[in-house]
Order: structure tokens, then C-alpha cells, then sequence
């Protein structure tokens, strides 16, 4: 058979891109400290872009700290985003980064050196994000710069070292996404998870059990219908030094 000669992409690109970061922490006060950073990256493919960051973080108890972070980031774009091409799509080489501000305030309290609860609030707004929306059925389609999304949630977790042989984590999360233009809910994103992980001794020192659960609540699908929630298990054993440089391990999914 003869090769086809037909190509839906064909990139003849070298793209590169450099960064340079700087990060300064500063003492205000015995239990007050200013976190700063900034981050600059280039790329070929459109230019430059600045991230800076700060955290500002306060400890009136040995066991307690509260933390207030404020920063900036973003995701480049691909080339299959920027250059992929066929009888339904052109190219769009012109297409910016997303970008995204986040703002979360956060408290750590330790019940016990080896116990460790968690909480913090979030709100997130996202801009510029690369999108491939609809068009009438005789035009071209192309990723494009269109979206404007909030995100605005909790999440609690509490964290367990070394208790008993135990180690393990629980935690739950409560998120709002929606869009900045509709006010509609996002789709793909749910509004409650919550998971478990533990690991712990069985019988012998050696041998490791692991316990990874995860709850996933509904969330809207692509069609504007509603995809239901679920829930995921997974077990895993794990032997060490079953004999000399051999380890034994098995998982249930």
C-alpha cells in the first residue's frame, strides 16, 4: 500500500521557553513572616509573562499558624491548540496564555505532635481560558481565548503521623465553579469530595496495608445533563523483604 500523501498536521516548529524566579522571605515580627516571590518565563510562541506571589504568615502559638496567600499564575498554550488543522479547523497561532488569580486563606492546628488538622477558604478567577467553541456547520472552527470562570470553596483535612503504626489522611472539599459571563455551572465539576487514604501494619512490620477511598458527588456533563456520583475503593498489600532484594506487592482496584 502507498502512503498517504495527506497530512492534517504537519509543525515544523522549535519552541522554547526560559524563566527566571526570585523568592525573598522576610521576618516582620517573632511569629509574623512575609513570604514574596515573583516569577518571569518567555516564550517563543508569545512572548513573556510575570507571576508573582505572597504569603503572609502568623504564629501566635507554637501548634498554630494562619496563613494568607495571594498569587498569580498560568497555563501556556500547546501546539495542538495553536497549530492543529484539518477540514474542520484552523490554526490559531496568536492564542494567549490562561491565566488564573488565587486568593486562599488557611488555618494548621496540631492536636498532638503527630496530629494535624487543616482548613482553608478559596477564590480563584480564571481568565483567557482556551476554548474551542461552536460554530455554524459551514465555518472553520479554532481554539480561542473566550473563557471567564470563578471557583469559590473550603476543604477541611485532618492528617495522622505515626499513630500506632497509622498513617492517614481524611479530608472533604465544597467547591462552587461557574462561569463568569453565564453564571452557570461549569461542566465536569463537582461540588463535594471527600477521601481517605491510611496505611498501616498487618502482622509483621514488614508487610503494609494501604486503603484509598474517594467520594466524587455529581456534576453537569457536556450535554447540560447530570452525571451521577461515585465512589472509588482501592486496597493495596504490600511485603518487604520477603527475601533478600525482593519485595512482594498486590493491589485491588
Amino acid at each position: 500500500a502507498q502512503p498517504d500523501p495527506h497530512f492534517h498536521m504537519d509543525i515544523r516548529k522549535n519552541p522554547a521557553n526560559s524563566g527566571l524566579f526570585a523568592q525573598s522571605e522576610v521576618t516582620l515580627h517573632a511569629n509574623l513572616i512575609l513570604n514574596t516571590g515573583v516569577r518571569y518565563d518567555y516564550y517563543t510562541t508569545f512572548g513573556g509573562t510575570v507571576s508573582p506571589r505572597l504569603a503572609l504568615i502568623y504564629s501566635p502559638r507554637e501548634r498554630t499558624s494562619f496563613k494568607v496567600m495571594h498569587g498569580y499564575a498560568y497555563r501556556a498554550p500547546n501546539l495542538y491548540e495553536m497549530y492543529y488543522t484539518d477540514y474542520r479547523m484552523q490554526r490559531n497561532p496568536g492564542l494567549k496564555p490562561e491565566r488564573i488569580r488565587t486568593t486562599e486563606a488557611r488555618i494548621e492546628q496540631y492536636l498532638d505532635p503527630r496530629l494535624r488538622l487543616s482548613g482553608s477558604f478559596y477564590f480563584n478567577k480564571l481568565t483567557e481560558l482556551i476554548d474551542l467553541p461552536a460554530v455554524p456547520s459551514d465555518e472553520l472552527s479554532m481554539f480561542t481565548n473566550v473563557g471567564r470562570m470563578r471557583a469559590l470553596g473550603w476543604e477541611l483535612e485532618l492528617e495522622a503521623k505515626n499513630i500506632y503504626g497509622v498513617d492517614g489522611r481524611i479530608g472533604y472539599a465544597v467547591q462552587k465553579a461557574t462561569d463568569r459571563n453565564s453564571l452557570e455551572q461549569l461542566t465536569n465539576s463537582p461540588r463535594h469530595i471527600a477521601q481517605l487514604v491510611l496505611s498501616f501494619p498487618v502482622l509483621h512490620r514488614r508487610c503494609q496495608g494501604g486503603v484509598n477511598m474517594r467520594y466524587v458527588s455529581s456534576r453537569k456533563s457536556l450535554g447540560g445533563r447530570t452525571a451521577g456520583g461515585y465512589f472509588l475503593s482501592n486496597l493495596a498489600l504490600t511485603y518487604a523483604g520477603i527475601l533478600p532484594n525482593l519485595d512482594f506487592s498486590s493491589g485491588l482496584y
